[in-house]
């Protein structure tokens, strides 16, 4: 990487980027780094990189990193032949009739500027996903922006707001696209969108051996706990901010003494709300993904032939495993009858199964089945 200019800076993104794949819990090798290496110094240049790869290399989460890295703050969207003009963007939108200007049609209608022009006007990055998706005409709408570095002071003309004059493009926007590659090179952007991107290519040689997947097992399990941590504290603090409403409805009550029992009895009843309406049995809970499960699994993935060439498909793996065994290996399952359970290949007949069943198969219609894997 020395021939990319300055050893010191180099060095110093290699460090950037080796730290944002440790911070996120990635699996990475020296494709995947040389490729976010070439994306943030092409962004900085004021160029727009474009990562080309197969289904399941990591293409996204090499975007998002790279984002990260680079503005820290960025926009995303998902292309696909259904993107319009108007979801890149943006576009006029009802709003809430003003009645002291009946006869102002502006108060009817509002612009709402989509993912580009947000992330244009801020100054940071915007991934286009599965760009090759979206249909020609739609993409051909950022032309003015590709033809031009990033680096200098663009001009955005926007039709639908053409008597606003042009919108001013922040130093620092950058459009990150991903396009996924097969073998007969279908759904492939033309040559001349292509030449008004960076090309980085990100080569999908797994060498999966004992050591590495050791390691893609213990990242996913934390990257598994620090999502299921955001939503415990998520979930309390929108309980939080219930019981805060209720009490503060209540004391606008005019029986005073009928509110202080109810906001007495509050916390009571959103405990137990779930298990009275049987939405959420108990064992369905996970507050973290134990040693044991991640352990469990290594000694599952060592006996047991599992495709190890999509690190996508891979990572799902582990994470279904991780789940589904965590939450019912109490009751008598082992990892093997875990990943049958996945891949619907048990027994019905099975008493083992048929306990399962009555604890994850509700026939009430009162209660709904919240078992996901």
């Amino acid at each position: 990487m020395e021939k990319f200019g300055n050893p010191q800076i180099n060095k110093n993104l290699s460090q950037e980027i080796e730290s944002g794949i440790e911070n996120n819990f990635l699996y990475f090798n020296e494709s995947y780094k040389k490729a976010a290496y070439l994306a943030i110094t092409a962004i900085k240049v004021g160029l727009h990189p474009l990562l080309i790869g197969e289904k399941g290399c990591g293409l996204t989460t090499l975007a998002k990193l790279v984002a990260s890295i680079y503005s820290k703050d960025y926009e995303f969207l998902i292309c696909s032949s259904e993107t319009s003009v108007e979801d890149l963007i943006g576009c006029y939108q009802p709003k809430i009739k003003n009645n002291n200007n009946i006869q102002d049609l502006s108060s009817y209608i509002k612009w709402s500027d989509g993912p580009i022009l947000r992330a244009g006007e801020k100054g940071v990055s915007v991934i286009l996903d599965n760009i090759n998706y979206s249909k020609p005409q739609v993409i051909e709408c950022l032309n003015p922006l590709l033809e031009d570095n990033s680096n200098n002071n663009i001009e955005y003309n926007v039709l639908e707001k053409e008597n606003e004059g042009p919108i001013k493009i922040k130093k620092g926007f950058a459009i990150i696209g991903t396009m996924i590659i097969d073998k007969n090179n279908n759904n492939v952007i033309s040559k001349a969108l292509m030449n008004r991107f960076v090309a980085i290519y990100l080569d999908n040689d797994l060498d999966i051996n004992e050591n590495n997947l050791g390691i893609i097992i213990e990242n996913t399990g934390k990257k598994l706990n620090q999502q299921i941590k955001k939503e415990i504290q998520t979930i309390m603090e929108i309980k939080a901010e219930k019981k805060d409403d209720y009490e503060e409805d209540n004391e606008q009550s005019s029986d005073s003494e009928l509110s202080k029992s109810e906001s007495d009895s509050f916390e009571n009843k959103n405990n137990n709300k779930d298990e009275d309406k049987g939405e959420i049995p108990d064992w369905y809970n996970i507050k973290c993904i134990s040693n044991q499960t991640i352990n469990e699994i290594k000694i599952f993935f060592s006996k047991e032939a599992i495709n190890k060439t999509n690190l996508k498909t891979l990572i799902k793996r582990i994470s279904k495993l991780a789940l589904v065994y965590e939450r019912i290996h109490q009751f008598g399952f082992t990892m093997k009858d875990c990943n049958d359970f996945i891949d619907l290949k048990f027994n019905a007949k099975n008493e083992i199964y048929k306990n399962l069943q009555e604890k994850i198969l509700l026939d009430s219609k009162e209660k709904k089945n919240k078992f996901f894997f």
